[in-house]
């Protein structure tokens, strides 16, 4: 999984490029998505298409409240976020790209490891800092349970 940084977003596409393509999940949020293909503001399902060309694994990209995409360049999965409040949003993609990692490591397919993603990252939004709201595998679990009517969508 390739979950670049700050440091590395200011490189740009051409110095990332190489990285992407051998990177079996790549992981942005829209901002630095947009960033990286220079490009103004288009849709999400836009993006990953556009950052696709870049290599051949699974693209991710985090909308905030918008919720999360991925492809795999076959079909383009979209997760609600799960309703909570949010007191601060630091970790929330770092904690995402775990998880949904983590899923994809244990055999779950795209559409529930983004649910995996969407899982971690509501939790750590509920703290301040980035890893006290990190859940376990238990913890996880039950979260997932919790908000099992919130399932990721083919669109």
């Amino acid at each position: 999984t390739f979950n670049p940084g700050t440091h590395q977003l200011r490189r740009g596409l051409k110095k990332l490029a190489p990285l992407i393509a051998r990177s079996t999940v790549f992981i942005v949020n829209k901002e630095e998505a947009e960033r990286l293909l220079a490009c103004e503001p288009m849709p999400v399902p836009r993006l990953l298409n556009e950052l696709r060309e870049y290599g051949t694994g699974i693209f991710v990209i985090t909308d905030g409240t918008n919720g999360s995409y991925a492809t795999d360049g076959q079909d383009i999965w979209r997760c609600d976020i799960f309703p909570g409040q949010v007191i601060e949003r630091t970790g929330a993609g770092d904690s995402f790209a775990t998880a949904f990692s983590y899923a994809l490591l244990e055999g779950k397919n795209i559409a529930e490891a983004l649910r995996y993603g969407t899982a971690q990252a509501w939790s750590v939004v509920q703290f301040i800092g980035p890893q006290a709201g990190l859940l376990d595998k238990a913890a996880l679990e039950r979260t997932l349970k919790k908000f099992a009517k919130v399932q990721a969508k083919k669109i």
